[in-house]
């Protein structure tokens, strides 16, 4: 129950991300992005995805956390650099008058 639980709020909080505008939209969207690969991993029988692993192919989880990975990664970078919705912010502009 618990990784449904964290899975979901990778969803709801990519959705969040998304529409809240505070980010750029590529932070939520890769979040959501992952959804679709996590659930794929709950139908996939586990010889197949043996084999796929066996083959060199990225089992799905890899593939899932690596996408909301990315998300959060780019998330942080934007909280340090200024980015909003893939501009950077204008120069905050230092009063010359102290306010009283």
């Amino acid at each position: 129950m618990l990784p449904g639980l964290l899975v979901l709020g990778i969803l709801l909080f990519g959705i969040a991300t998304a529409r809240a505008g505070v980010q750029p939209r590529w932070v939520g969207m890769l979040q959501i992005a992952s959804f679709p690969v996590f659930m794929a991993f709950l139908f996939v029988p586990p010889d197949v995805s043996r084999t796929l692993t066996a083959a060199g192919i990225p089992a799905f989880l890899e593939v899932a956390f690596l996408l909301a990975s990315l998300g959060y990664t780019w998330a942080g970078y934007a909280l340090l650099t200024g980015e909003r919705l893939g501009q950077k912010s204008p120069e905050r502009s230092v009063p010359s008058q102290p306010l009283a």
